[in-house]
């Protein structure tokens, strides 16, 4: 709860997960509330980190999201999943590469952004964690 509400006055928009379209609507609710003040929108879309070389499960949320607001997407790939496994509380020191991906102009349909945006993460993210 602490982490919680700590999160919540930083301005990050939870996540009710297993709430269906309720959790959506109130993400999409707070995300246009955010847009109008000029806030930046960060999402994972694969909601938590996956062990590298596992297969991703990402979450339909991000298209939903491009969709209702009508805005381009910045994909970002990491490479943190290398150095910081999930389910370990110690992060040990490293080098972690981020690279910015090409920007999705808005207007695509949906599905088609989010295989677009699948499509463009995995690769990256494999070549990340090839080098």
């Amino acid at each position: 709860m602490l982490f919680g509400g700590a999160m919540k006055r930083l301005g990050c928009i939870s996540v009710k997960r297993g709430s269906g379209k309720s959790a959506l609507d109130s993400m999409i609710s707070a995300a246009r509330e955010a847009c109008a003040r000029g806030d930046q929108i960060i999402i994972f879309p694969e909601g938590t980190r996956s062990a590298p070389g596992s297969a991703p499960s990402y979450k339909s949320g991000v298209s939903h999201l491009y969709q209702a607001l009508q805005i381009p997407c910045v994909p970002v790939a990491l490479n943190s999943g290398l150095l910081w496994p999930k389910r370990r509380f110690l992060r040990p020191p490293g080098v972690i590469t981020v690279e910015i991906l090409p920007v999705i102009s808005a207007g695509l349909p949906r599905k088609q952004m989010f295989e677009k945006l699948v499509r463009d993460m995995e690769a990256a993210c494999q070549r990340l964690a090839d080098e």
